[in-house]
């Protein structure tokens, strides 16, 4: 079996991996900004955030851990990835390019999303995002995952909200 703490990193790499294929092959941005800048900042961000789990979860002895919890947080995982991804490609397929347009800029018009779970909630992507974090405190174990889980869900609660209210 592979160690708690490989695991975790493993799945944080995938995590932003699949951030990093969404930024560069399917959103489709409403407004202009500096890529470098934004690069900066998002790197800056993950790469903090990535360093400090990834050497908490390490820190942890592994006769702290509880093995039984870790399919169920790996499926609680991949389910959330999924749930995020497939809602963020029909969120871009709502945005098209402008004609003559650098490319992924996308029209002035804009459309409620509708489709998958969208049909029922305003931001199933912050769901799924959400339960992949969950996933990961899961099989971390590590408190700080969990506060970092709940310092984003405040977060993405309160632009769900926002969204909501300006549907």
């Amino acid at each position: 079996a592979v160690p708690r703490a490989q695991l975790f990193t493993g799945l944080l790499a995938a995590h932003f991996a699949k951030r990093l294929a969404e930024v560069m092959f399917v959103h489709v941005y409403s407004g202009t900004m500096d890529v470098g800048k934004a690069m900066a900042v998002i790197t800056t961000a993950y790469a903090s955030n990535s360093y400090m789990t990834t050497r908490l979860v390490h820190a942890i002895p592994v006769s702290g851990f509880n093995d039984a919890v870790v399919q169920p947080g790996i499926l609680l995982f991949v389910v959330g990835q999924a749930i995020n991804a497939y809602h963020h490609v029909l969120l871009a397929r709502l945005r098209h390019p402008r004609p003559g347009g650098a490319g992924k800029e996308k029209t002035g018009r804009y459309s409620v999303p509708t489709g998958g779970l969208f049909d029922s909630t305003t931001c199933p992507h912050f769901f799924g995002e959400l339960l992949a974090w969950l996933g990961l405190a899961v099989v971390s174990q590590h408190v700080n995952v969990y506060l970092l889980l709940g310092g984003m869900t405040s977060y993405l609660t309160g632009r769900s909200i926002s969204t909501t209210r300006w549907y």
